[in-house]
């Protein structure tokens, strides 16, 4: 009888898991992903945001929103799992991006530290 790749995979088990609706298997599953996520998030947030948007923050959004939409998520590996969620995470960066540097009104670039003194 041969196994299937849930069975030599732990983290494909998990994700299977997660499927059937195993809550510890999908958070452990989220938990492997997140530091790659904020390496990610790291290196995505413009210099001129992070005053109002945490790596963190977007993480963390990240993970809410793939925990409300896993069952979209069509893959079955570590790998499939951590592409879908750089993709949402970044969705989230472009969402802040032109939240904060798309309109005049909100704009970051336009701000003014207290320290560089003014009116």
């Amino acid at each position: 009888m041969r196994q299937t790749s849930a069975h030599k995979d732990p983290f494909a088990a998990d994700i299977c898991a997660a499927r059937d609706g195993c809550a510890q298997a999908l958070s452990r599953s989220f938990a492997a992903c997140r530091p790659s996520l904020m390496t990610v998030a790291n290196r995505s947030l413009p210099s001129e945001l992070r005053a109002k948007v945490g790596a963190s923050d977007l993480v963390q959004d990240t993970l809410l929103h793939a925990r409300r939409s896993f069952d979209r998520f069509a893959g079955t590996t570590e790998r499939e799992l951590m592409a879908w969620m750089r993709g949402v995470l970044l969705n989230n960066v472009h969402a802040q991006r032109r939240h904060y540097l798309g309109t005049k009104k909100r704009e970051a670039r336009r701000e003014v530290s207290l320290d560089q003194g003014g009116s």
